[in-house]
């Protein structure tokens, strides 16, 4: 498994008693958060690009880039974003996107910790609704999601891949 060498080489040697700290994003996680989404996409990232990306995407208040730290270490993180909407009452809304939790501290509340601040985020900017999609690959996602309040019906996800990982 891909990581940087700030990295314990096994995360789950983390103290489990030590409680994730819910952060926005630095520069300075770049290269853990790098590693952590190998584990999601298997693909190693350009990290001169994911520099240049996040100093734009820092600029932009609608953008939400979290992550969850164990002692300093990057264990998880997502980005939300807030879209205007012309729709109804013209209300904005959030999308969640590469919801990650490295896979040696699943199920341990790090996922929930980061999907409530999302939220709470999503709130103070008057967001309708927040809406994600997830791989139908990723067995454990729709249970964690319902029991955060996301419903799949009525509703169906689409998405049409662009440039191939």
């Amino acid at each position: 498994m891909l990581r940087p060498p700030s990295l314990p080489s096994r995360v789950q040697d983390l103290p489990e008693q030590s409680a994730p700290v819910i952060a926005p994003l630095t520069v300075d996680d770049l290269p853990q958060l790098m590693a952590l989404q190998a584990e999601l996409i298997n693909e190693v990232g350009d990290l001169d690009r994911m520099r240049e990306l996040f100093a734009r995407i820092c600029k932009d208040s609608n953008y939400s880039l979290l992550g969850a730290k164990k002692q300093g270490h990057l264990v998880g993180s997502l980005a939300g974003i807030v879209c205007h909407d012309l729709f109804g009452k013209c209300l904005p809304f959030m999308v969640i996107e590469n919801v990650i939790v490295t896979s040696a501290l699943r199920h341990q509340g790090i996922g929930r910790k980061l999907m409530m601040e999302v939220e709470r985020i999503a709130r103070t900017r008057g967001c309708r609704y927040l809406m994600l999609v997830s791989s139908i690959t990723r067995e454990q996602a729709p249970a964690f999601y319902h029991s955060l309040g996301y419903e799949s019906a009525p509703y169906r996800g689409f998405k049409k891949t662009l440039v191939p990982w």
